[in-house]
């Protein structure tokens, strides 16, 4: 009975506006600061602003939303308050909107039991019919539309770079999707000393060094009994050995003063420190998350390679595999543990993502621009599902999770699935085609297909939900390399290049669709647009409910939880010559007392120490 209850209790947590003024007004021109527009898009024609939801007698029909703008495209004239919406001409475009439109309604019970543990649904779109993809982004926090308006600047704005958009009079026409992000300015900063709870001395970067002295600002959210082990703090931080290297800073410049909002480490983005590591499966199984608490305050890369090398060339890209693990010690999580045992299990959480190598603008270094994919419930921190950088989930003072938790980044850098594929007139993406599903997923979670609340149950695991996205990409790459023609031009240019990275993408993706189904309980109606989110899955209770736990167990036990899923796909990537770049930080930035970062899953082996507990087999 306890290996039933067991697994069960295992499975249970296994994720968890200014007037309209014609304006070409650009960022301040302050000594050591850059736009956040110039730091993430060095053409300068990306755009940055925050989302504002309309009022429900504002709504329209094409799903748009109010767009206070920060920074527009260089050379562009704008209002600085414009409509958002989707440029509709292609095909994808018009498919994106119908894939994420849903009337959403929350059930009174959910939301009462939600906000009672300190959840924060988007109560902005409760009711509504014909929820767009944007609204659920713009609606998903509880900021004031009014204070918006004004221009007031809260922790709460949904604030958003566009990559690809073009200006038709009032409104902005996207084909990009809206990728979170913190503050209008950006800066490289180190730090000398606090001055007081909300300042810091601190010195910028200038041309080749950190020189100078500078005072900054920094949000401080309130300590609460409840919030104590997981808020983020700055405090101490200039103590960390990895402040010799430097912060990007990100917040803004009000007057003559600028706040940090969030930070991110520059020395876990620079591609000169990772070790290199040549016996990658013993890595993966047994030292990766060997010894969390002695690690706390570090920031570790690890470079896994058999044969690839990297090459630190702007515009390369790769897949990211998300990992964040426990917290031990007081006011931390609670792990999962078996009576009569010394198991213990820490959930965490596993997301999809794509790092980019880019050029540093403020040391003209190579460096990495991670960007995730968060397939992310509904919670406290309002964190909000989609797709958001590095320095915005992790690293923001109000809600970012690398001051309490263990994080880890996993770049794959593979051939075949790096760059395009075009043959006879046809072609396939595979990184923008995984990341065109997770968009479609990510928005979902936004509305949980109409419920409004994602939540995760004792009987299914987000993971799945995560994997359904990369199900539906792999099984497209397939009908697509299957096609006639594509046949037939493998056929007729054996040493083509092309087709030799297709022939082992093709072989790869058709493993991960096998390994996927036996592992994460793939569903037969994963291939349909319309399959239901594993988080909105009815949860059952009683003797029934823990037998068929315990069957799904035995069954999906590598991809139902979040280090299973990681461990297993590094595996499948590395043992087929990829190079992986593993960043982790483990609690860094301010120091935290009383707590320390615990491994997802188990510091070892894992799956090991769980078929050895319940004595049952599987590679």
């Amino acid at each position: 009975m306890w290996q039933i209850l067991g697994i069960v209790l295992f499975v249970a947590l296994s994720c968890k506006v200014a007037p309209p003024n014609e304006s070409t007004e650009e960022s301040s021109s302050v000594s050591g600061f850059i736009a956040s527009r110039d730091f993430f898009d060095k053409t300068g024609q990306a755009w940055t602003g925050r989302l504002i939801m309309p009022e429900p007698s504002e709504r329209r029909a094409d799903g748009g939303v109010w767009f206070e703008v920060y920074d527009g495209a260089k050379g562009t004239s704008f209002p600085k308050r414009l409509w958002l919406t989707w440029d509709t001409n292609s095909g994808p475009m018009k498919a994106l909107v119908r894939r994420t439109t849903i009337d959403v309604q929350m059930d009174p019970t959910d939301l009462a039991n939600g906000k009672s543990v300190g959840n924060k649904p988007p109560e902005k779109i409760n009711g509504l019919k014909k929820v767009s993809f944007l609204e659920s982004l713009a609606g998903s926090r509880s900021a004031d539309v009014k204070d918006k308006i004004a221009g007031q600047l809260t922790s709460d704005s949904m604030e958003v770079l566009i990559k690809k958009a073009k200006i038709s009079g009032d409104t902005l026409l996207i084909s990009s999707e809206p990728i979170q992000i913190v503050g209008r300015h950006v800066t490289l900063l180190k730090f000398i000393n606090r001055e007081s709870t909300t300042s810091y001395r601190a010195s910028l970067w200038k041309g080749s060094d950190f020189s100078g002295e500078t005072k900054v600002n920094y949000e401080n959210p309130q300590v609460t009994k409840k919030n104590m082990g997981w808020i983020p703090t700055l405090e101490g931080i200039e103590k960390m050995p990895d402040n010799q290297f430097g912060w990007y800073a990100f917040g803004d410049i009000q007057g003559s003063a600028f706040t940090v909002r969030a930070i991110e480490p520059r020395a876990a983005m620079r591609l000169d420190r990772g070790r290199p590591i040549r016996n990658g499966i013993e890595f993966i199984n047994n030292e990766n998350f060997k010894d969390m608490k002695s690690k706390k305050g570090t920031i570790e890369i690890n470079a896994l390679q058999k044969s690839m090398q990297l090459n630190p060339k702007p515009g390369v890209k790769g897949l990211v595999i998300h990992l964040f693990g426990g917290i031990d010690g007081q006011n931390a999580d609670n792990p999962i543990s078996i009576p009569g045992t010394s198991f213990q299990f820490y959930t965490g959480h596993f997301a999809f993502g794509v790092a980019e190598v880019v050029t540093d603008p403020f040391t003209n270094q190579p460096k990495l621009d991670i960007e995730y994919r968060q397939v992310y419930a509904t919670n406290e921190q309002s964190i909000v599902s989609g797709a958001t950088k590095w320095h915005s989930f992790s690293g923001s003072l109000k809600r970012g999770w690398m001051y309490a938790r263990p994080l880890s980044d996993s770049i794959i850098w593979h051939p075949s699935l790096m760059y395009p594929y075009s043959m006879n007139g046809t072609s396939f993406d595979p990184m923008e085609s995984i990341l065109d599903e997770l968009t479609v997923m990510t928005a979902r979670f936004r509305t949980s297909d109409g419920h409004g609340i994602a939540k995760v149950t004792s009987s299914t695991s987000c993971v799945q939900d995560a994997s359904q996205a990369m199900f539906i990409s792999m099984s497209n790459f397939q009908k697509w390399s299957n096609q006639t023609e594509i046949r037939s031009y493998i056929a007729s240019n054996p040493n083509d290049e092309n087709v030799k990275r297709l022939l082992a993408f093709k072989e790869l993706s058709r493993d991960y669709l096998e390994g996927i189904i036996k592992w994460a309980g793939a569903r037969d109606d994963w291939g349909d647009a319309k399959a239901g989110l594993v988080v909105n899955r009815k949860e059952e209770k009683g003797i029934v409910a823990a037998i068929k736990g315990a069957a799904t167990m035995a069954l999906s036990y590598k991809f139902v939880a979040p280090r299973f899923a990681n461990d297993n796909m590094l595996k499948m990537f590395y043992e087929r010559n990829a190079l992986i770049w593993i960043v982790k930080t483990s609690q860094i930035g301010g120091e935290k007392q009383g707590i320390f970062p615990a491994a997802a899953g188990c510091e070892t082996n894992c799956l090991a120490e769980f078929q050895k507990m319940f004595k049952f087999g599987g590679n």
